[in-house]
């Protein structure tokens, strides 16, 4: 026969588990990359190259982007429809030192660059 402390303690212990599974959304939606915007390049193609030093607490994007010439690991391919809106977003923490911030780049494994549309999230400029 099973106590009643021994199932209290039990099912308090399956409670905070849940909780903290629920409750932990970064292991759900994989890393994310936050800092400035320290180069940018539109490369012949129409390519949007660019890359971010990232603020503290977040990894290094080297980790999930591969770097290639000039160091710029992340782009947006000319054919997205929100290119135009990419570029404002990126010149902006370019030249103001905003914080960008790409989610979910963890789908990369760093063996190419990473297109950041593809992660599902965009790009968000904190101020």
């Amino acid at each position: 026969m099973i106590e009643i402390s021994s199932l209290r303690r039990w099912a308090v212990t399956a409670f905070l588990l849940a909780a903290t599974a629920m409750c932990s959304r970064p292991a759900i939606a994989g890393a994310d990359l936050g800092g400035t915007v320290n180069a940018i390049q539109v490369a012949a193609d129409g390519t949007l190259w660019f890359s971010i030093s990232p603020s503290a607490g977040t990894p290094n994007p080297a980790t999930y982007c591969k770097p290639g010439w000039a160091g710029l690991n992340m782009f947006i391919p000319p054919s997205n429809s929100q290119y135009a809106y990419y570029y404002g977003m990126l010149m902006t923490s370019l030249s103001k030192g905003t914080v960008a911030y790409v989610a979910n780049v963890s789908v990369f494994n760093g063996s190419v660059p990473c297109d950041i549309t593809q992660t599902g999230y965009g790009l968000v400029l904190f101020k």
